[in-house]
């Protein structure tokens, strides 16, 4: 997105609402309550690949409960991957990742 951590911390801390932004603990993010309004963990595309791999198991077993997906984890992309849109997509269809089978969140 061009903006440094700092920017980001700032847009998510200190319980600022944010449109597009979300401040939240690490493993909160493989519960069945994770952006539950919005798709919940379907939606998730791209993290950071040390995140990815730290919430994977649980995240993996939190896809096949909800939606019946078999390693879902597989098909989030991140920065060993791509770190462009262009790259996002490319994967993201790739895989069949379900969020693009979604409507879009306006």
């Amino acid at each position: 997105m061009g903006m440094t951590f700092g920017e980001l911390a700032s847009m998510t801390g200190g319980g600022v609402q944010t449109p597009g932004f979300m401040g939240h603990g690490r493993h909160y993010i493989s519960s069945r309550k994770f952006i539950a309004a919005e798709g919940g963990v379907q939606r998730i595309i791209w993290m950071p690949k040390e995140l990815k791999d730290d919430v994977a198991e649980q995240l993996n077993k939190t896809a096949k409960e909800l939606y019946g997906i078999e390693n879902f984890v597989d098909m989030i992309c991140d920065e060993t991957i791509a770190t462009d849109v262009e790259g996002v997509v490319n994967y993201i269809t790739a895989k069949g990742h379900p969020a693009l089978e979604l409507d879009p969140i306006m």
